[in-house]
């Protein structure tokens, strides 16, 4: 028996199991719903070179018996060469990965279905991503994961970067139905590129209305590249229409944190002659860290202004640092798509959000 560290087991890794176990011993799942293809070929290939792959199983239940996750293939076409042959020459000692306890939860026995299929079937594999991704959701709803880390698990389940599992995830949470079943397909028998998961992302980035007109005009023949980029176009023109609708309120914001020449003079004295009378001290460094181009730290000949704000200068920098990554996230939900460096930076988050103590920042699960 021999013990293995690189197999998932419900929500962690954990060692798995590598046992001979008799072929009478074995059961197909009745959880994988997937038609058995190219079973002759398979049992040819095996009955030439041998089982390369052990099969993938939970258990044993109460009988003994054990229940197969991944290789329902492989025993199928061991049971029709083991038809061909003598019992002496039939393989009933099977070498098999146990993954967990027949108890293991139901959700993570459907992943590892899925995983599998995605692995071993040429057709479909962006369904199966998308089952994942749904099935990950359910375990997060079910309360067994945090929703932050959907992205994180999925890489245990679907061999590709974090930016494209980020891709499936938005696709499937922002994404109406149709744009989900046409990806990784030709949306008009004449097109010549399937729809790629980058593109659909970036339809899914529109409202529903917006994508369904778009999924009509890909079948009507029209390029992905020529239905974005006019899309984006006309987003990006009312984005602006609306920028520009605001410029009185931002002018008006813009002069609020801006120094007024009383309280420029009031700092300049102060500079000068260390003294400020009775002025509300934090609303004028405020505002002289805004309007800081005026003014010149080194006429602070007193050395007073360093010595009792210096806690305050950083202060004010950390805050308008914070406000950009706020601003940052607000555009980011705006954007049409993204570059590889704001990704990476989502992924950042990502991985915060899965460090902070949840009740202690009252971030939901």
């Amino acid at each position: 028996m021999i013990k293995e560290t690189n197999v998932k087991n419900e929500f962690e890794e954990t060692e798995r199991e590598l046992k001979v176990i008799n072929i009478n011993d074995l059961l197909s799942t009745p959880k994988n719903n997937y038609e058995l293809v190219d079973i002759p070929e398979l049992a040819g290939n095996i009955k030439s070179v041998g089982l390369l792959t052990p099969l993938s199983v939970i258990g044993p239940n109460e009988n003994g018996k054990y229940e197969i996750l991944s290789g329902n293939r492989r025993f199928t076409a061991i049971n029709i060469n083991n038809e061909e042959v003598t019992d002496e020459d039939k393989m009933t000692e099977i070498p098999c990965y146990i993954l967990g306890p027949i108890t293991m939860n139901a959700t993570v026995q459907k992943l590892i279905i899925e995983s599998s299929n995605l692995e071993t079937r040429d057709e479909n594999k962006d369904k199966h991503r998308f089952n994942i991704i749904r099935l990950l959701k359910d375990l997060a709803d079910s309360g067994d994961i945090s929703k932050s880390k959907i992205v994180h698990e999925a890489g245990k389940y679907m061999k590709m970067s974090n930016r494209y599992r980020s891709m499936y995830l938005h696709i499937f949470n922002k994404g109406v139905d149709e744009l989900k079943d046409l990806v990784g397909t030709r949306v008009n028998p004449e097109s010549k590129k399937a729809l790629s998961v980058t593109d659909a992302n970036t339809i899914a980035s529109f409202d529903k209305e917006t994508q369904k007109e778009v999924i009509a005009e890909l079948k009507e023949g029209k390029s992905p590249t020529k239905a974005i980029e006019e899309r984006k176009a006309i987003k990006q023109n009312n984005l602006k229409k609306n920028i520009e609708g605001n410029d009185v309120e931002t002018e008006e914001e813009t002069r609020d944190l801006t120094m007024n020449d009383a309280d420029r003079e009031e700092i300049i004295d102060f500079l000068d002659n260390g003294n400020l009378e009775d002025a509300d001290t934090d609303d004028l460094f405020d505002a002289f860290m805004k309007d800081s181009e005026s003014l010149n730290l080194s006429v602070d000949t007193t050395g007073e202004l360093k010595t009792m704000k210096a806690s305050d200068i950083e202060d004010v920098n950390y805050n308008n640092f914070l406000k950009k990554v706020i601003n940052w996230t607000k555009s980011m939900k705006k954007a049409i798509d993204y570059t590889n460096e704001e990704l990476e930076a989502v992924e950042a988050v990502r991985d915060m959000l899965e460090t902070l103590d949840a009740d202690a920042f009252g971030i939901g699960a």
